[in-house]
């Protein structure tokens, strides 16, 4: 019988885009996203039209306490017959540039057949699944993009939530000699012991279910942490106090409005900031321990 899949058509505003995905909810096969207008349009797929029908109500109420603009929200809910739409969502996930020296890849074939010696870019498997950090989201593009000027060989490093475990895999391959990966989704953690092992780095990275506190050793060179804002509000102390003197934190996941009230608080947790960088409406901040 040929299989007919439910597609929810949805504009919105790009900084909505990781949120959406989320609330779409674990029946999600899988998302196009296409440039929009205002933003960004994402095509989400699910196993039936019912199925596509009961997200669309839900996206639809959600959006309208978070986006109440006229031209954006659920713009169509829509059969599609079996047309190869998960080979083709598979097909168009080709390999893309992180940062300078990084090339990554999220199907296995591809992979397999790096590396281009003419690119010289570092290929990086990583395995899509619901952990956030495939490094397209413009927070993991800052994070990388600092870590590329900021690890040191033989270094040690924290990635702080670490999704899929990218961020503590091109911290690896920039020269770390140890890094301890943590999130508190312990589906994340799965996903990066996959991740990582399938680059071959499982034995220079930890993993860890939960968050930064005495248990994990340091003090360290660097944290990297692709969080949430009020997670660096209320906890920089904490990621300071496991800061050995001259050690950086490179922190991202915050709106670039937000990065002046970040800076306050880093500096009356005794860190230093020294670099700001932005890509849409995102931010890194990079600021360095006190001595």
């Amino acid at each position: 019988m040929e299989q007919r899949w439910g597609i929810v058509d949805v504009d919105i505003s790009a900084d909505l885009e990781d949120a959406v995905l989320a609330e779409a909810g674990d029946g999600l096969l899988g998302a196009q996203v296409l440039g929009g207008v205002e933003g960004l349009r994402l095509s989400l797929c699910f196993e039936s039209l019912e199925a596509a029908e009961g997200v669309a109500l839900r996206l639809r109420g959600w959006l309208g306490e978070v986006d109440r603009s006229e031209r954006r929200g659920v713009s169509a809910v829509r059969e599609l017959q079996d047309q190869g739409w998960l080979e083709m969502y598979e097909a168009s996930l080709v390999p893309f540039r992180l940062g300078r020296r990084f090339v990554v890849h999220r199907r296995e074939a591809s992979f397999s057949r790096a590396r281009d010696p003419a690119v010289r870019r570092w290929p990086l498997l990583i395995v899509p699944g619901r952990a956030f950090g495939t490094g397209e989201h413009a927070t993991t593009r800052l994070c990388a993009e600092a870590l590329e000027s900021l690890v040191a060989p033989g270094s040690e490093w924290v990635d702080l939530g670490t999704g899929t475990g990218i961020l503590a895999l091109v911290a690896t391959r920039l020269g770390a000699s140890r890094v301890l990966a943590l999130d508190r989704d312990p589906e994340a953690v799965a996903l990066a012991h996959v991740v990582l092992g399938a680059n071959g780095v499982g034995g220079a990275v930890r993993v860890e279910c939960g968050s930064l506190d005495g248990s994990w050793g340091g003090p360290w060179d660097g944290i990297v942490a692709n969080i949430a804002l009020p997670y660096f509000l209320h906890g920089v102390g904490t990621l300071a106090a496991r800061l050995r003197a001259g050690g950086v934190i490179v922190a991202s996941g915050f709106l670039r409005c937000d990065v002046r009230e970040l800076r306050h608080a880093f500096i009356a947790a005794g860190l230093r900031p020294i670099r700001t960088r932005s890509r849409r409406d995102w931010a890194v901040l990079v600021a360095v321990a006190e001595a």
